[in-house]
């Protein structure tokens, strides 16, 4: 367990992803939600959260990018922890999408 100014590695917690210590909230899916819009929708989507705890998970990005960034490519991409896992993505007529073992 790695506690790194207000960051926490655990593995017991998100699969040893950095989260916010306190929050449960992994520093990959904050930033990729503020690249997809601003601090105050983020802020106002989850009010536990505050100001700190974004300046933290952006300096442990600045710090760790790669491994952020690898994060956040999977949270945009699911289909590729599927594909390790052995499943695949199936599309149905109605338009719905099933997950099935390969």
């Amino acid at each position: 367990m790695a506690n790194l100014n207000g960051i926490l590695k655990d593995s017991r917690i998100r699969g040893g992803r950095a989260v916010i210590r306190g929050t449960n909230m992994e520093v990959a899916r904050i930033i990729f939600y503020l690249n997809k819009g601003s601090e105050a929708d983020f802020l106002e989507s989850f009010p536990h959260l505050e100001q700190a705890h974004i300046d933290r998970a952006r300096k442990y990005y600045a710090e760790h990018k790669e491994e952020i960034d690898a994060e956040i490519y999977l949270i945009e991409h699911p289909e590729a922890v599927l594909n390790r896992l052995g499943y695949t993505i199936v599309p149905e007529k109605s338009g719905i999408k099933r997950v099935v073992k390969r």
